[in-house]
Parts: structure tokens; sequence; C-alpha cells
């Protein structure tokens, strides 16, 4: 809704004649029948629609209806008189009321001159909840703008105890060299004088002719510079509104990414009004778990994530977070539920599932055996699932789990056989490591990856018992041609295998010292082809010192080919 209050020099009409503008009944028109009435008139005969169509609806309650008789009307009003004998004050509380109560408007825009009027102090303090004041930065509107300033800010100490949120805007500022920082000073000026730290909005100084002709310019061009400044206004204002749902968004937005914006009592104040009023939408239940959880308040945390999942929104982000709440505050068997319950969920992403893997292997494995065939892992694409895979073959104790994931991809019909080739290359290390080496032979025939061949060689010696030397010559061939993949200490341990294989004890030898330097510098967990398993960096050098003694020996058999034979026996 807009009110044009500027009563002395009205102008809206002239900007909303190609919107519907008409010749009508306004303010004055509102006040001077009031006064003849003795009653509060019907606020629909002084409001009209404009604009109408399949935006959002525009209403409009003009100064008055202009003609002879509008100064004639204005000029009667005695506004002293009206607020000390005909209570206007309560006049203007009741506009305010009737048009809550008969349209609902989400904004009401008073368009109201600067400085000291009659109506005045009803634009600034009695009817706004928030003023955008708008200025020129020179001396003379300084000192009229601290007046006005100090007025409003009254309004919060005084009887009424009626806080008003005040935006400053320099408004006409000039696009010019500015080498001596007048402009900047005088934005210190006023920042000191008026007593507020920094303006987040400026309106240039801008020149278009096509704004002599009195239409709406920032909606005909709307990627202009001075568009774009009173779009930002725009934002700022709704920003600072609770009522507004995008603008409360934005503001928790902001309070995240710049947690010094708000003073933190106004911060947690503003967070209490938006909860309460926005608790059903899950964006906003979505940040103020963000911040909530960044100032360690993890009880309102789990708080707000409860309140989106029993609204609907129990998607696996906020069962995993709750999840992680719940195990960092000791509610393990509330953690374990959540878990099983994203396994019942389409996920949004695969990184939700590694959350899941990583939160499971801590609070209970067993969680971890319904993920094959389970919603989560059926919602994601074929190479996330390969992925997910590969977390789970990270814990020998997940390979299982992580086969059934592999073979139920390879299941697929449509799947093409780019995807299968990497879907059985995955799937490789695991089997072997199972002792199924005729899987893995079937799998594997025809790839010239190093690592394919030497995967190969190693299922042929397990189905053997002895190792294939023309298998393991092209692996050292493959490995002398430059087709290797990083200098790290598995790397290093398998072509040490594939040297001791072609009768090469000393060349086998030199790569297990390298090897055991390598895995020093190593983090974490090391796959170890004596294993085919994934193990500590200690269990690493030990299987080195195992192997070096078996090249010595004369023999080398790995531990995964001798657990098969020992079950063959």
């Amino acid at each position: 809704m807009m009110v044009d209050f500027d009563l002395e020099a009205p102008g809206l009409d002239a900007f909303l004649s190609s919107c519907g503008a008409r010749i009508s009944k306004g303010l004055v028109d509102f006040v001077t029948d009031y006064r003849v009435a003795g009653e509060s008139p019907d606020v629909t005969e002084y409001v009209y629609e404009v604009g109408a169509g399949s935006g959002p609806r525009a209403l409009y309650m003009p100064a008055g209806k202009r003609g002879d008789s509008y100064g004639a009307y204005l000029h009667t009003i005695d506004w002293r008189e009206l607020y000390e004998n005909e209570d206007g004050f309560l006049l203007f509380e009741d506009l305010k009321a009737q048009w809550e109560e008969k349209y609902q408007p989400d904004y009401v825009l008073l368009d109201s001159r600067t400085g000291h009027t009659d109506v005045g102090g009803i634009c600034t303090r009695q009817l706004p909840d928030a003023v955008a004041l708008l200025f020129r930065l020179d001396d003379q509107n300084l000192q009229g703008l601290k007046r006005v300033v100090q007025e409003i800010e009254y309004e919060s100490t005084g009887p009424r105890k009626k806080s008003i949120q005040l935006h400053y805007v320099p408004s006409n500022v000039p696009r010019i060299d500015d080498e001596y920082d007048v402009l900047k000073e005088q934005v210190r000026n006023f920042e000191k004088t008026l007593g507020f730290s920094s303006t987040d909005v400026v309106i240039q100084h801008y020149e278009d002719l096509e704004m002599l002709k009195h239409r709406i310019y920032t909606l005909r061009r709307k990627n202009s510079r001075i568009a774009k400044e009173y779009a930002k206004l725009t934002r700022e204002i709704a920003r600072h509104n609770v009522e507004d749902i995008e603008g409360a968004r934005d503001f928790l937005r902001r309070a995240f990414e710049d947690p010094r914006s708000e003073p933190v009592e106004k911060l947690d104040e503003r967070i209490l009004k938006i909860s309460a009023k926005h608790r059903h939408d899950h964006e906003i239940l979505r940040l103020l778990t963000n911040i909530r959880q960044r100032q360690g308040k993890l009880s309102e945390v789990i708080a707000y994530l409860t309140e989106a999942i029993n609204t609907g929104a129990a998607n696996a982000e906020y069962l995993i977070r709750r999840a992680e709440l719940f195990l960092r505050t000791g509610r393990a068997e509330d953690a374990r539920t959540d878990l099983r319950s994203v396994i019942r969920t389409s996920v949004d992403s695969f990184f939700e599932l590694v959350r899941l893997i990583s939160l499971a292997r801590q609070v209970d494995r067993s969680i971890l055996e319904d993920l094959p065939g389970s919603e989560a892992v059926q919602s994601l694409r074929v190479e996330e699932k390969r992925f997910i895979a590969g977390d789970l073959l990270e814990e020998n104790a997940d390979r299982s789990i992580a086969i059934e994931i592999l073979e139920a991809i390879l299941a697929v019909k449509c799947l093409d056989e780019d995807e299968k080739r990497k879907t059985r290359n995955m799937l490789a290390v695991p089997l072997i490591g199972l002792g199924k080496f005729d899987e893995v032979i079937t799998y594997l025939g025809g790839s010239e990856a190093i690592d394919d061949v030497f995967n190969l060689s190693m299922a042929y010696w397990g189905h053997d018992s002895v190792p294939r030397k023309e298998m393991f010559s092209r692996v050292i061939e493959l490995h002398e041609s430059g087709d290797r993949k990083f200098d790290l200490a598995n790397y290093g341990f398998c072509i040490a295998i594939s040297l001791w294989a072609l009768n090469r004890e000393d060349e086998a030898l030199m790569k297990l010292g390298e090897a055991r330097q390598q895995a020093r510098d190593q983090i974490g967990q090391i796959f170890s082809p004596w294993r085919y398993a994934n193990v500590s960096a200690k269990e690493f050098l030990e299987d080195l010192d195992v192997a070096e003694s078996m090249i010595l020996e004369g023999n080398l058999v790995p531990r995964f080919i001798q657990n098969t034979l020992s079950k063959k026996e």
C-alpha cells in the first residue's frame, strides 16, 4: 500500500498515472470527513487498487481529491487542534487498524517530505515501524535531520516505548572526483552527529531525461545503477522486518556470513522473533540451526532440527545433523535411530551418506548392513554409488557391504560398458582379499591399466597357487614405460612383488626399502597388497618385513594367498 502523505505537494499520482491512478478522495478528505461527522470514516472510500494484473496487488491512498477545493480543505485542517482537542492520535491509530483489517498489506509505504511539517510526526513517529531517511550530504540538511532523528529515537524511551528502525540513506550523492575526500568527511560528520556507524545504501546522482516523464523509472530500467541502489534499499528494509519471510531469511544469512553485522543482544532478540514467527519455514529453521550451532547452543539446534523434521522436512541433512549433535551430547541411542531413518530416506547428495558412514562407525556399525538396496543408496547415481562403496572399502570390516553395492550396480541391465569396467575394477580388490579369484579373473580380462594387470596377476596367483611370470612381466613393462600411478608405499610394494615373481630379488628388496621409507611419510591407512586390505602404517611396515624375510629365504607367498591355501587344506 502506498500513501501520499506529502500533502503540500503531492506527487505520487503523476508516477502512478500509467498504472491506473484516478481522481479520488484521499487523506485530506479522510481527515475532513472525520471532523465533519465526528467519527472515523470507512477507509475503503479513500483507497483503491492500481496496477492490477498478474503481479502482487498494489493499493494507493492519495493525498486527496485534487481540484480547486483541495487546497481549501487542506488549510482548514489545524493539525495541532486535531491532536489536542479532536482525538487526532486515535484517528490515525484507527486508520492504521483499518488498513490492516480491510487489506492486510505486506507493507504500507508513506511518502512524506523531510524536515519539520505539520504531519511530520505522524509519518515518522506515530505510524511507522521503520523510517528511511533520504538526505543530501550538506550541512543545512544535517541540522534539520538531527532534530528529526532525536524525536524518532525519543519514541523508544518515551511513554509508548516504541522502537522505530532507522535507515540512513545519503541521496543524490554526486558521482565526481573527490580528491580531497569531501564526501568521505561529510559522511563521517553525519555519522558522528546522527549517531549511526555506517550506511549500507547510497543513492547516487543519476541523470536521464526519461525521468522527466514521471514514469516509474526503476521498473522500466531494472538494470540501471539507480534501480539497483533502490533494490538494495528495499532489501535492507525487508531485512529488518520480522514479518517479511524473505527479509528474515536474508537477515539470518547475513548474520551467519558476517557475525559482527549485528550486536549479540540485538541478534538474539531478532532470532527469537523470527523463530516465533516463521518456525514453519524449513529454510528459516536451517539458517537458525547454522547460527545457533556456531554459537555452541546445541540444545537449541536440536530443537530447531526436531521442529523441521516434525513439520515434514525429514530429509537426510536434518537427520544426520541431529544425529551428529545427539552423539556430541551423549545421546547415542537417539543418534542410532536418526541414522537408521536416513537409510530409509532419499538423499540429496552422496556426501550425506559419507557423513552417515562416519557416524555409524562411531555409533553402531550394524547400521551399515542396511545400506545395500536401501532407498538412500538407490537415490544415488552410479558414480556416486561407487564413491560410497569406495568409502566403505576404507575399512576392512565394511568390505562385504561395499561388495553388495558394487554387485548391485553390475546387475543393472542398462549399464554402459565404461560403467561396468569401472565397477568391476573396483570390485576386484575386495574380492581378491576374500579369495574369490575366479570372479576377478572374469571381471578384469582385457584391461591394460597397470593396477588392473597387477590385480589380475595376483588373482591368477591365488587361483593357481603359483605366480604367472608372463603376467607380472607385463606389470613391470607398464611400470618401466611410465604407466605408474603415484609414488606411494603400496605402489612400491606391488612393484616389489612383481619383480620377485620375475626372479629379480635384489631389485625387489630395493623397492621394499623405498616402500618402507614412503610408508613412514604417509598419514592414515595404507592399502597392503600383502593382505589385500587397508592397514595401519605399523601393520604395513610389518608386512614389508615379512615379505623381505620370505624373499631372503627364497620363497614369497602373500598372506591373503596363504589364508586361501589353508582354507583349501
